[in-house]
């Protein structure tokens, strides 16, 4: 597993805690309205295949930023560069930094375009630290965090290596949390969640469910959703074309509190390239039966249905 050396591994935490607690005073601040715009082609921050844009996108972005280069003044230089949506930011570098921070400033940017005067679906805040190298692997992940959006939602999921064994130690509101080991199957009473945003993957959902009941769920944030694998309130996330700048925190978070993570070969991800701006087809699970026995289905499944 990759080692941060010249930054201590505690000050990953209290740079996510503190990363948190930015982003939620901010956010309820943001005034300009969320609609979508259209900014062209050269765009930082944005879906990675749309020429849209939401200005909230933007505001948070900004908040961000502000953070990280306070923190590395004012703390020690823990980032080195970020990247957001897939392309480094241009106004901020630090050579005195030890990290790479990927982050998604809102997704599931419809949910904030819609949120109203309620709280709303999940919109968030996704961050994965990787060392800062070429060419990173997932097992190169040091830290990550999914932050709640929602005005008077404090939830926050974070992690971070620890400084003795090197292993992922996830928090959600900075409670340490762990999967449970009851061997769980996809035949019983739990919560499945789905990428419902990619048609090919409503068809999969189709094909391995096919007539059966169940409580699946989608609320837009697939870094949220993620997240609620590690933490117990989904029992399983499947999706084949995930996004890996969402995909780094959620298995990070998840294989940190003990889950299953692979992609449809069956494969593990650690030893696989972390491309922020990539997909990946994967299953995240609560326990191994779950997993293989989704993995099972899939497998089962034509690859034409959901490619």
């Amino acid at each position: 597993m990759s080692k941060v050396k010249s930054a201590p591994k505690a000050g990953i935490r209290t740079f996510l805690t503190g990363l948190s607690g930015a982003c939620q005073a901010k956010a309820p601040c943001f005034r300009g309205g969320h609609e979508v715009q259209n900014i062209g082609q050269n765009r930082i921050i944005g879906d990675l295949h749309q020429d849209a844009d939401l200005p909230f996108d933007r505001f948070m972005a900004q908040v961000i930023r502000d953070f990280i280069h306070l923190f590395n003044t004012i703390k020690f230089p823990l980032i080195k560069r970020i990247v957001f949506e897939g392309e480094s930011d241009p106004e901020f570098i630090d050579s005195q930094g030890h990290l790479d921070a990927y982050i998604d400033p809102c997704d599931a940017s419809l949910d904030a375009v819609y949120a109203g005067w309620g709280v709303g679906l999940p919109y968030s805040v996704v961050v994965t630290l990787t060392s800062s190298k070429n060419n990173p692997l997932f097992k190169d992940i040091v830290g990550a965090a999914v932050i709640d959006l929602r005005p008077g939602v404090d939830d926050y999921w974070s992690g971070f290596r620890g400084s003795e064994d090197n292993s992922c130690r996830p928090f959600l509101n900075e409670r340490l949390i762990r999967i449970d080991e009851t061997a769980w199957t996809i035949d019983d009473r739990r919560v499945f969640g789905f990428e419902m945003y990619y048609p090919q993957n409503r068809r999969l959902m189709l094909a391995l469910l096919g007539e059966q009941k169940g409580y699946f769920r989608n609320c837009g944030s697939a870094g949220v959703e993620m997240a609620m694998v590690s933490s117990g309130q989904l029992a399983s996330w499947v999706c084949c074309r995930q996004k890996l700048h969402e995909l780094g925190a959620g298995w990070f978070l998840v294989k940190g509190a003990g889950g299953w993570v692979r992609d449809f070969t069956g494969q593990e991800l650690d030893e696989q390239s972390f491309v922020f701006n990539s997909q990946k087809a994967v299953i995240l699970a609560a326990t191994p039966q779950l997993g293989e026995g989704i993995l099972q289905r899939v497998q089962a499944i034509p690859r034409r249905v959901w490619q």
